[in-house]
């Protein structure tokens, strides 16, 4: 992706059963759910001005590029498998192109359109489009049926985009923010990269209802490409639990 595009990518959304890993060797299942944290590089030089701010106005610029891997007893689920293929880096290391998939109807409407909009590149997703797929309607889905992992609908970013809901035994409720905001600063002023998204009055319309949901539940926000907020977390094969 464009350090232009940073915030545009489409989370990947991957859910699969271990029943339908296989009998190959693994590890016994968790007892409790756990988060994998990969890093997937980092986006550097960005213009913040697309984001409506200036460079003075924020204590980082640059954005860290984050994949989780939440792992659960029953299974498994791949939040953003990272959006950078190896081939579209340039010699000096910065990114070019960007892409991804996820599983609600808009988003996969969006995705597989005659005529993608915007910075979609097809190509990086193009085998996915007849594979097995759960379609959400923009709705919240309780990915185990436990309530420890649950894809919550925040559209406005994209067109179905989403955030995912972890209840961790130890660390307590945590949400994964995917593009729901790129900087923490944007939590503090409410200010919107209108530029950047699909559809501005739906993501202050998701922003207010997670931050209802983050206050209900208590629960931690890990805005995705916070370089902050990742430095401190531990990252594979180490996990959050």
């Amino acid at each position: 992706m464009t350090s232009r595009s940073a915030a545009l990518f489409l989370a990947t959304l991957a859910a699969f059963t271990a029943s339908s890993i296989g009998a190959q060797n693994r590890p016994a299942a968790p007892r409790t759910p756990r988060i994998y944290v990969f890093e997937g590089g980092s986006i550097k030089m960005l213009d913040p001005k697309p984001f409506n701010f200036t460079r003075e106005e924020l204590k980082q610029t640059d954005f860290v590029v984050t994949s989780y891997l939440i792992v659960h007893p029953r299974g498994a689920l791949m939040f953003d498998s990272g959006v950078i293929p190896d081939a579209a880096f340039k010699g000096d290391g910065n990114p070019v192109t960007q892409g991804g998939m996820s599983a609600t109807k808009a988003e996969r409407d969006a995705m597989f359109a005659d005529k993608p909009q915007g910075f979609i590149q097809p190509a990086h997703f193009s085998a996915l489009r007849d594979a097995k797929t759960r379609i959400l309607d923009n709705e919240d889905f309780d990915v185990f049926g436990d309530g420890t992992v649950v894809v919550k609908s925040a559209p406005g970013h994209t067109p179905g985009h989403q955030v995912v809901f972890v209840k961790l035994a130890k660390t307590g409720p945590v949400v994964l923010g995917g593009d729901l905001y790129h900087y923490p600063e944007e939590r503090t002023t409410g200010r919107i990269p209108i530029t950047l998204e699909f559809n501005a009055d739906q993501s202050r319309a998701a922003r207010a209802k997670i931050e209802a949901f983050l206050k209900e539940m208590r629960a931690q926000l890990w805005i995705e490409h916070d370089i902050a907020t990742h430095a401190e977390l531990p990252k594979a094969p180490a996990y959050v639990d």
